[in-house]
């Protein structure tokens, strides 16, 4: 398998780019590429080639900002339906035999 260099203006960048895009990882990015050179004829590169040439288009991540995830309202929806639900569980394992609290 090659180590070869590949170059930021050839067809492999733009599937390199449009599958790290996607977000699927360098991985399935590097399977992507060797198809492609399979087909055109050419030897397989390693994934550290194409990490290299990810590295080289100079991509640019976004952060996620933060975002509230919970509450610690006893009453909220999600609350009284978690335990709900955590019942429904007790009761089908026969840890729990009343419906009384509800």
């Amino acid at each position: 398998m090659g180590e070869g260099y590949l170059s930021t203006n050839l067809d492999e960048a733009k599937i390199l780019a449009a599958t790290m895009e996607k977000g699927l990882g360098i991985t399935h990015a590097t399977w992507r590429v060797n198809t492609y050179r399979d087909r055109q004829g050419l030897e397989v590169v390693g994934q550290t080639c194409v990490f290299g040439l990810f590295q080289r288009l100079k991509p640019t991540f976004t952060a996620v900002g933060k975002m509230k995830t919970g509450s610690n309202d006893k009453t909220s929806n999600w609350a009284v339906c978690r335990l709900k639900w955590a019942t429904q569980f007790l009761i089908m394992l026969g840890e729990y035999d009343t419906l009384a609290d509800f």
